[in-house]
Order: structure tokens, then C-alpha cells, then sequence
């Protein structure tokens, strides 16, 4: 529980508790005397966990805790609920609390994982065989591809030839074609040059009227606007005037009406002073009356006061002696008590002093015949054992020599297999990493076909976008999510290399791809949003600039990444979008994403096996940690065979003083063998005697003080029976003089009621005659006020006509002046338009002759440009050909015309058709079948070895699943028939008599029966447990917790009032069964009961000193008993 804080301390952060178990005999698997288990609970709700201060998790706990009586099911803290949940649960949850008992339940844990790992072997095994199966299905039809790719290559052989002699009879028509036309491109050109000198002096001409009219149209702008603003401040000058009359009205209507005002407000305030003249007068008579029974009231009220503190002072006095009278009945009874039990103890005594007495003298005699024969027999062990002492020294020190060495030498090897299964699943993790980066697993079937192609165009592609990615593990989750399908985008040296890409795919019907070519691929210049979100709190920049890659592809990862923001988590990301009005694309460290627009996605990430790129960072990863593994591998064989060689050089030594201690301890062991018996003899004997004697003094001391405690006792009751009688006449007298006052009491409650409603009466009226006095004077007050402000208001609207009217004036001469100046820059306005005209007619005369220029320079350009287009494209056809030649036949010019065939166009282009068309009857060819086969045949070889070998896996975990089931079966079938008979016994005890036992609902079936529980306690038939009273209920629980303790016992058991529904008799038998267990469990308890309080040895009790804070006080009783 966290401290909440009080007035005094702040609250605090973490709460921490810490047990700690003496572990000398090694109950807990620690190689530590002392153990300490520690929780630490935080305000947040989490939790540390440590052991020995070293943090570890809860699982430990358990582990650690498991089969020693303080696990998770065992009773280990009892409280009254847990009887009942004992009791009523179903036989199979009670089952719980004995697997605990018998110590199985770390089995079960080692069950539980076993068939965890059962089950994913198995689904292992199932995805294997899935795997294996499809592909066998895959390696015929692969074979059958094969097949057909032979043949195609064979036909695609000749075909080539066709092709390439049909491309260069194409190429050299092109090229002549080329040369006519560049001939007559250049007689047009001179042509093309006078036309347009021509056409610039006329457009020079032009601009020169452009520049006339523009002059012209400002001034007329100009104009315009002036007369405009002049319009525009007359009508503001006749909207002032207008103004100002209204304003002059309204002042005069107004300083009528406030002179009517004040007339009226005079007559007013001439009545209010009467009124409150009058409400004076009456208002002093009743406070004259008030003062009168207000002295009168306290004069009662001191009298009352004083009665009220006697009855108070009476009543406590009756009331603690009242408590008193009780502790003297209760100390009394307890010394009557003592009394009995004193006289019982002294006749106890005398019995037991009587058998010590006779055991005494038997021990003495058979003490005396053990010391001789021991005597004689020392003598001759000592001379045999100086012969052999040197020899032992020698051996020991060899000994040591040797468990060192072997130690170490275990250990050595221990981390050495620790070491090669480590390298060798790394190996393994390696070797299916680097064969699914080769067959580029996760890729689509149309990306793999394209970067596994053998085709010439192959060498322009670079690859796919991820794989010329280097990301920081810390960003792989938000690149690839950034990225998403773009990770399979293929990079191409130019756009000629994804064409034929695309055109493969087509033809093989491998599928679809996106490509990226490196020339014509463009990024996007980033927005000012994005450059602030990408430098704001929390933003860790472009994605593209947490990326490396080749200089080569940086303009494809900032077409991908350069407006991609990463952020640290989904609240950064969250702001950052809605600061940029969400037109950012922002991604996250964990995978989220938000896109342009609002949109938001994400939840959890699937596993990354798939990922080529989280893959290339694997292999890195392990490729390192192998090498470093390999080279402590060898180092410590190194150490193994020096540690080995030196081992047989010590056993040897070993050996030879063996031999000869061997042969001298022959005649010493049987000689020590019979000593040891006689001195063991002796040590019993003497401990007997001396604990006889100690015993009877012990018996003489404690009759000694019972017998003087008895008469102390005795004094004690008789001074007690005196004083109890003399208090109880005081308490008669003190409550006599109690009955008194109280009747004195009600008569002056009486009186002063009476005088208080009388003065509530005059209190009311006085203070309703001072409210209307008060309301009158407020009123009074506001009308003078008003008068002050009628005042004012009528000297402030005289002066606000007099201002008014001389405003007027100005405005009305001002109004003249604008009138005359717009008079005369309307005449301006109209002299500028007729020259605007004149100017535009001749420049409307030369554009007309400027038309006919350019038609001509037009028709001319046509015409080039028909020549140039026609070069163009007979260019491209002569570049056409040759890429047709490189790409689609990987031939140059002079390769194509090693291969030439010279006859008929015709007769070669039926020959390629005839060839095509056999290639379609093939039916769609993989160009990489051959090469897929071979790996696909070695991929099934390898899938089959590993499927032998989860299978062997699986067969092992079975068997130790059975083990663990046979374990745990006979271990819980022993614990069951003792705690049975535990049970029983204890029950006899605990009732005095009845029946108890524990059956298995299904005997045959050990791992999941359940428990019942049968009791009939003495007196009784058998009963449904539910049918229990509350204290038979009680001791069943407390005698099956013993049965579990007498079996198994606990290191400690909490036990919370499960004693508060048994009688004395039943409590009795309890506290002794406590104090019995006690030598092996340390029980705490939480009790009410007296008897139980005194089987303690210390009592803990919590008491509050301050609001809030607590403080433990505690009581050892073997101290105060000394």
C-alpha cells in the first residue's frame, strides 16, 4: 500500500516490502545463508522485483519458491475466507493445495513448458511437411519447363538470325533516307533567315505604338481616377452635412427634456427627508427595549452555563469509575485464576521429581563401565595413527589439487558445449537467412523473375529499392512502413532497360513490377510545412537523410523518402501533422503512419522475416557474432586439453598414497569403529545425567517460586475484594448529586426560552424600521445625484450646438472648391481620348501587313520542320534497329553482320514467323526453369533433413513428458496416503474423537482427480462440509493445514483469524498445536483471542502517533518472562 501523505508528509512515489528466509539448510537452490525477496510497487501500478537486491521477474519467484510450502497454491496464509474457499471449492480446484504439498508443482511447470515446446515442434513439423509437399508438387512441372527451355533457346538461336538480317536491311534504308532530307533542309534555311529580318523590324515599329497607347491610357487612368475621388469626397462632405443638422436637432430636443427633469427632482427629495425623520424617532425607543431584556437573558443564561459544567464533571467521574469498577472485577477473577493453576502446577511437580530421581541413579552405573573400556582402547588408536598421519596430509593436499582441476575442467567443458550449440543454432540462423536472401524470399514473382533474369538488358538493373538501402536497425520499422510496396521497386540504369523489362514480363506472363529509372526519375522540392515539421521537437528528420546508399541512386531514395518525416512516437507525429495542417506524411518509430489528409494508420507490426531489409542486417549481425564465437571456441579447447593432461598426472599421484593408506587403515577402522561406539556410550550417558539433574533442580526452583507466587496471589485477592467494595459507595453518592442538578437544569431551560422569543421579537421590528431608514436615505441620495447630472447634461448640449453649426459652415464652403475641380479634369479626360484613337488606327495598319509576314515565315518553318521530323525519324529508325539488335539479341553492328543471311526480305520474314509461331506452340517459357530446378531439388533435400529432425525432437519431448507424468504420478500418490493419515490423526486431536479423511474422485486417473474431503465430527453422522457450523469448519481447515505441515513443512504460515468462531476448549487445543509446529514453521498470526496471544513468543501491535503515519511496537515474551 503507497503512502497517500498527510497534513505533515507528502505523499509517496513507491511502496516496498521485503521478507527474508534463513536458508543455512539450503531449502531454497541459492548458495546464500540468507535470502531476501523484495517488491517494489509504483503510483503507476508497476512493479520491481528482486532477490538478494539482484532484480529479476515474478516467474523467478515462483520458480524459486516452488515445492517449498510457500508457493502460489499452498496455504501458506489462511484467513477466514480461505476456509470457505477450501471447503466449497470443487474437488478438482482443492486438488491445487496437495500438488503444492507433495512437491509436483514444479514438475507441472516443467510439463507445461515441455508441451509448449511439443506443440511448436509439431506446428514446425506441419509447416515442413506443407513446404515439402508443395514443393514436390512444383519439381514436375519445373522438369517439364526445363525441357521446353532447351528446345526454345534452340529455336530463339535461329530466329536471332532472321531478325538481325531483316533489322540491318531496315537500318541501311534508314540511313539513306537521312541523307535526302538534310540535303533539302538546307536550301530552305537561307529563305527562313530573310523572312525573319523582315518580321523583326516591322514588330519594332509595333512596340513603338504599344508604348503610345500605354502612355496614353495611364493619363487617361489618371484622370479618371481624380475625377472619381472627387465625386467620391463631395458625396462625403453633403453625408457630413446631414449629420451635423441631425446631431443639432437631437441636442436641442434633448435640453428640453432636461430641464423638465430637474423640476420634477426637486418636489422629490422634499418628501423623502420628512419620511426618514419620522422612522429616526421610532427606531431609538425599541433599541432602548432590546438593551433592557438582553441583560436579563445573560444574567440566566450564567446560572444555566454553571449547572450544565457540574452535571458534565459528575457524569465523567460516574462514567470512568464505572470503567474502573470493570477492571477490578476482571483483575480480581484473573488472581482467582491463578490461584487454581498454581496448586495444579505444584502437584505435577511432585510426581515428575520422583521418576528423575530413580533414571538418575541407573545412568551413574552404566557411565562408569563405558569410561574403562574406553580408556584402554585410545591407547592402542593413537599409536596406529601417527603411522599413517603424514601419509593423509599428502593425500589431502592431492586431493584438493585435483577437485580444483576437475571443477575447473567441468566448467570449461560445460561452456565449451555451451559455446558449440550456441555457434551451431547461429550457423543454422545464418544459413536460412543467406538461402532465403538468394531466393529472394518475400519478393513478387514478377520483381524475382526480373532480378533473376539472364537476359542482355539485365546488366542496366541495379536492383531492387531495398536492397541498395542501408537502414539503421532503429529506423527499419519506419522505412519499411514508409516505403511499403516501393521496398520492391526496381532501379534501372534508363528507361530503354525497364521497357524491355516490362515487355519480358509480358511475354512470359511473369507478372507485374514497378521500375525506377535512374534518368528520368525526379524528386519533388520539399514545402516550407515540411522543412518546419522535419526541424520541429520530436521530428528526427527526412527518412531520406537517415538512409545510406550508393551517390549513384540518391535522387531515387529522395524521390521515395524526401518528403517522409519520421517522428519519435504517434503524440510527436500527431502534433507535428495537425501544425501543418495535415499535408505532411509522417511515420513513426513503431510502425504508424499518418498521411496527407488526416488519414492515420497503425497497430501492431507482423514479424520482420519476411523483410529483406531487416534480413541484411541480420546476416551482418551474425556473421559477426559467429567469428567472435569461433575464437573463444578454440581458445577454450586449448585450455581443456592443458587441464586434461595435468588431471592424469594428479590421479596417478593419487593413486599410489591410496595403496598405501589403504593398508594401514584396515586394523585402525576396526578399532575406531568399536571406540566410536564406546565413546558414544559415554557422551549419551553423561548427557542423560546431567539433564536428569538439571531437571530435578529445575523442578525444585519452580516449586519454590509457585509456592511463593501462591502466597503473594492469595494477598493480592483479599486487598482487592476491599477496594472494589469501597468503590462502589462512592459511585452511589456521586450519582445521587447527579439527579439533583439535572432537575435544576430543566427549570432554567424553561425560563430562558421564554426570553429569547420575546427578544427576537423586538430585534425583528427594530431591524425592519433601520431597513426602510436605510432604503429612504439610498434614495434620497440617488436624486441628488440625478440633479447633479441634469446639470451637467444641459451645459454639454449647449456647447454641442454651438460646435455643430460652425462645422457646418466649412463643410458648405468646402463642398464649392471641389465642385469647380472636377469640372476641369473632365475637359482633360476628353482631349486624351481623341489622340488614344488616331494612335490605335495606325497601329491596326501595320499589324495587318505584320500578318502576312509571318504566314509566310510560318509556311517556310512547316516545311523544315516536316524535313526535320522526317531526319528524326529515320534517325530513330537507324537507333531503333541497333538497340533492337543490342537489347532484344544482345548484338553489335558488326556481330549482326557476322550472322548476316543475305537472300529475300520476304523469304526472311516468313522464316521468323515460322520460328515465332513454334515458340508460341511451346507455350509460356521460364528463361531461369534449368536453374530453378537444380535449387529447387536442393531446397527439398535440405526441408526433408530438417523435418527428421524435428521429428526426432518431437519424439524426445514426448518421452519426457511421460517421465515427468510417471514422477509426478508417484510422488502425489505418496504424498496423499501420509497426508491422509496425517489428517486423520490430527483431526482425532483437534475434535477429541469423530472421523476424517481425504478420497480421490477418480484413482486411476492420478494427474487431474479430484479431492473430497469426508468428516464426522464425534457425536455426529456424516455431513455435507457445508453443513458445518462455523467453529467445525474452523478446525477442519486447521487440521488439514497441520496434515500439510506434519508432511511438508512450511518455512512460515500467516494465519488470520480463522481461530474467532472456536470456544475456549477448541481454542486451547489449537494454541498447543501451534506452539508444537512452531520448532519447524514460524507462524504469524492475526488474532483477537487471549489464548492464542499467549502461545506467542512475540507480539506485534500498530499504533498511530500522527494523522496518517503508523508505528509498530512489539513485545517479546520470553524476555519479559526473565
Amino acid at each position: 500500500m503507497i503512502f497517500a501523505g498527510s497534513s505533515g508528509r507528502r505523499q509517496s512515489g513507491i511502496a516496498e516490502v521485503s521478507l527474508t528466509f534463513d536458508n543455512s539448510d539450503n531449502l531454497l537452490p541459492l548458495d546464500f545463508n540468507e535470502v531476501t525477496i523484495t517488491r517494489r510497487v509504483f503510483r503507476s501500478g508497476d512493479s520491481e522485483y528482486f532477490i538478494n537486491k539482484s532484480a529479476c521477474r515474478l516467474k523467478d519467484i515462483h520458480e524459486l519458491l516452488a515445492d517449498t510450502g510457500l508457493g502460489r497454491d499452498s496455504m501458506t496464509v489462511i484467513s477466514q475466507n480461505k476456509i470457505d474457499e477450501v471447503l466449497n471449492s470443487r474437488p478438482e480446484e482443492r486438488r491445487s493445495l496437495f500438488e503444492e504439498a507433495a512437491g509436483i508443482t514444479k514438475y507441472k511447470h516443467r510439463k507445461k513448458d515441455a508441451m509448449r515446446k511439443l506443440e511448436d515442434t509439431a506446428q514446425n513439423l506441419t509447416r515442413v511437411a506443407d513446404i515439402t509437399a508443395e514443393l514436390e508438387t512444383q519439381l514436375g512441372p519445373l522438369a517439364e519447363s526445363a525441357g521446353r527451355t532447351s528446345r526454345y533457346n534452340e529455336l530463339y538461336s535461329e530466329l536471332v538470325i532472321c531478325q538481325s538480317s531483316l533489322l540491318l536491311n531496315r537500318l541501311s534504308k534508314a540511313e539513306k533516307m537521312v541523307e535526302i532530307a538534310k540535303y533539302e533542309q538546307q536550301s530552305l534555311v537561307d529563305d527562313e533567315l530573310k523572312l525573319s529580318t523582315d518580321i523583326n523590324v516591322k514588330e519594332s515599329e509595333e512596340e513603338g505604338y504599344r508604348s503610345e497607347i500605354t502612355r496614353a491610357d495611364d493619363k487617361l487612368s489618371n484622370l479618371l481616377a481624380n475625377i472619381n475621388k472627387a465625386n467620391t469626397e463631395l458625396e462625403r462632405l453633403d453625408g457630413q452635412a446631414a449629420v451635423l443638422r441631425e446631431r443639432i436637432s437631437q441636442a436641442e430636443y434633448s435640453l428640453t427634456r432636461v430641464n423638465e427633469e430637474k423640476a420634477s427632482g426637486i418636489d422629490q427629495l422634499k418628501n423623502i427627508n420628512n419620511k426618514i425623520s419620522q422612522a429616526i424617532a421610532v427606531y431609538e425607543e425599541k433599541q432602548e427595549q432590546i438593551t433592557t431584556l438582553k441583560k436579563l437573558l445573560a444574567n440566566k443564561m450564567q446560572e444555566y452555563d454553571s449547572v450544565t459544567n457540574l452535571i458534565r464533571s459528575y457524569e465523567r467521574q460516574v462514567e470512568t469509575e464505572k470503567e474502573k469498577t470493570f477492571d477490578h472485577l476482571q483483575e480480581l477473577v484473573t488472581h482467582r485464576n491463578a490461584i487454581n493453576a498454581i496448586e495444579r502446577e505444584l502437584a505435577k511437580l511432585n510426581t515428575l521429581k520422583t521418576g528423575f530421581l530413580t533414571e538418575q541413579n541407573d545412568y551413574k552405573a552404566q557411565l562408569v563401565l563405558a569410561q574403562t573400556n574406553h580408556s584402554n582402547i585410545s591407547a592402542e588408536i593413537k599409536t596406529l595413527a601417527a603411522a599413517i598421519h603424514d601419509n593423509d596430509i599428502e593425500q589431502a593436499k592431492l586431493e584438493q589439487e585435483k577437485y580444483s582441476l576437475v571443477k575447473e575442467l567441468d566448467s570449461l567443458l560445460l561452456h565449451e558445449r555451451q559455446l558449440t550449440n550456441l555457434l551451431n543454432e547461429n550457423k543454422s540462423r545464418l544459413k536460412v537467412l543467406n538461402h532465403m536472401q538468394q531466393e529472394l524470399e518475400g519478393f513478387g514473382r514478377g520483381i524475382k523473375s526480373v532480378l533473376k533474369s539472364t537476359a542482355a538488358w539485365k546488366n542496366n538493373v541495379c536492383g531492387a529499392v531495398t536492397q541498395v538501402l542501408k537502414v539503421d536497425q532503429k529506423y527499419i520499422t519506419a522505412i519499411e512502413i514508409a516505403l511499403g510496396g516501393a521496398l520492391q521497386h526496381i532501379i534501372t540504369e534508363d528507361e530503354k532497360t525497364a521497357k524491355q523489362a516490362i515487355n519480358y514480363l509480358k511475354e512470359g506472363r511473369l507478372g507485374r513490377a514497378t521500375f525506377l529509372p535512374l534518368n528520368t526519375i525526379k524528386p519533388s522540392p520539399r514545402r516550407d510545412g515540411e522543412l518546419t515539421a522535419a526541424n520541429s521537437p520530436g521530428a528526427l528528420g527526412f527518412a531520406s537523410e537517415l538512409v545510406d546508399c550508393d551517390v549513384k541512386y540518391r535522387r531515387v531514395i529522395e524521390y521515395l523518402l524526401g518528403r517522409t518525416i519520421i517522428a519519435n512516437n504517434i503524440d510527436v507525429a500527431y502534433e507535428l501533422a495537425k501544425c501543418s495542417s495535415f499535408s505532411v506524411k509522417i511515420v513513426t518509430l513503431d510502425g504508424e503512419l499518418i498521411n496527407p489528409g488526416g488519414s492515420m494508420t497503425g497497430g501492431t507490426v507482423n514479424r520482420r522475416d519476411a523483410s529483406f531489409l531487416s534480413r541484411n542486417n541480420d546476416i551482418e549481425s551474425l556473421q559477426a557474432k559467429i567469428s567472435g564465437i569461433e575464437q573463444n571456441l578454440q581458445q577454450l579447447k586449448n585450455e581443456v586439453s592443458m587441464n586434461e593432461k595435468c588431471l592424469a598426472t594428479l590421479t596417478e599421484q593419487i593413486q599410489l598414497a591410496l595403496d598405501y593408506r589403504q593398508q594401514s587403515e584396515v586394523r585402525q577402522a576396526e578399532l575406531i569403529v568399536h571406540n566410536d561406539k564406546i565413546k558414544a556410550d559415554i557422551n549419551r550417558l553423561t548427557l542423560a545425567e546431567k539433564t536428569i539433574a538439571t531437571e530435578i533442580q529445575g523442578c525444585i526452583d519452580e516449586r519454590t517460586q509457585l509456592e511463593k507466587k501462591l502466597t503473594d496471589t492469595k494477598s493480592a485477592v483479599t486487598r482487592l475484594e476491599d477496594r472494589n467494595l469501597a468503590h462502589k459507595q462512592m459511585l452511589e453518592e456521586w450519582r445521587s448529586k447527579l439527579t439533583e442538578l439535572t432537575a435544576r437544569k430543566e427549570e432554567l431551560n424553561q425560563d430562558l426560552t421564554e426570553q429569547k422569543v420575546r427578544l427576537s421579537a423586538l430585534e425583528q421590528n427594530s431591524a425592519s424600521i433601520q431597513e426602510n431608514h436605510k432604503q429612504l436615505s439610498e434614495y434620497a441620495g440617488a436624486l441628488n445625484i440625478k440633479q447633479d447630472n441634469l446639470t451637467e447634461e444641459q451645459t454639454k448640449l449647449k456647447n454641442q450646438i454651438t460646435i455643430a453649426g460652425a462645422e457646418l459652415n466649412g463643410i458648405t464652403n468646402s463642398r464649392t472648391i471641389q465642385i469647380n475641380q472636377k469640372v476641369t479634369m473632365e475637359l482633360d479626360y476628353k482631349t486624351g481620348y481623341s489622340r488614344k484613337i488616331d494612335i490605335l488606327t495606325a497601329a491596326q495598319n501595320l499589324d495587318k501587313a505584320l500578318k502576312e509576314l509571318r504566314r509566310k515565315h510560318t509556311e517556310l518553318q512547316n516545311r523544315l520542320h516536316e524535313l526535320e521530323l522526317l531526319s528524326t525519324k529515320y534517325d530513330y529508325e537507324v537507333t531503333r534497329c541497333i538497340d533492337e539488335l543490342r537489347d532484344q539479341y544482345s548484338l553489335s553492328r558488326v556481330d549482326a553482320l557476322k550472322l548476316y543471311r543475305a537472300g529475300d526480305p520476304g523469304q526472311l520474314a516468313k522464316d521468323a514467323k515460322r520460328l515465332e509461331l513454334a515458340i508460341d506452340e511451346l507455350g509460356p517459357i521460364n528463361p531461369a526453369a534449368i536453374e530453378e530446378y537444380t535449387k529447387l531439388e536442393e531446397r527439398q533435400k535440405f526441408l526433408q533433413a530438417q523435418y527428421d529432425d524435428l521429428v526426432a525432437a518431437k519424439d524426445y519431448l514426448s518421452s519426457i513428458i511421460g517421465d515427468i507424468d510417471r514422477t509426478m504420478g508417484s510422488q502425489f500418490k505418496e504424498a496423499f496416503h501420509k497426508i491422509n493419515e496425517y489428517f486423520g490423526e490430527i483431526f482425532v486431536k483437534m475434535f477429541g474423537g469423530g472421523m476424517a479423511q481425504i478420497r480421490l474422485t477418480d484413482p486411476d486417473n492420478l494427474l487431474d482427480t479430484g479431492i473430497e474431503v469426508i468428516v464426522q465430527p464425534p457425536g455426529k453422522k456424516l455431513q455435507n462440509l457445508v453443513l458445518l457450523s462455523g467453529g467445525e469448519r474452523a478446525l477442519t481447515v486447521i487440521a488439514l493445514l497441520f496434515a500439510f505441515l506434519t508432511y511438508r513443512p512450511s518455512p512460515f504460515v500467516v494465519v488470520d483469524e480463522i481461530d474467532a468462531p472456536l470456544d475456549e476448549a477448541n481454542l486451547r487445543r489449537f494454541s498447543s498445536f501451534l506452539r508444537d509446529y512452531a520448532v519447524n514453521t514460524q507462524f504469524i498470526v492475526v488474532t483477537h483471542r487471549k489464548g492464542t496471544m499467549e502461545a506467542a513468543d512475540v507480539m506485534h501491535g500498530v499504533t498511530i502517533e500522527e494523522a496518517g503515519i503508523s508505528r509498530l511496537v512489539s513485545v517479546k515474551f520470553s524476555e519479559k518472562a526473565g
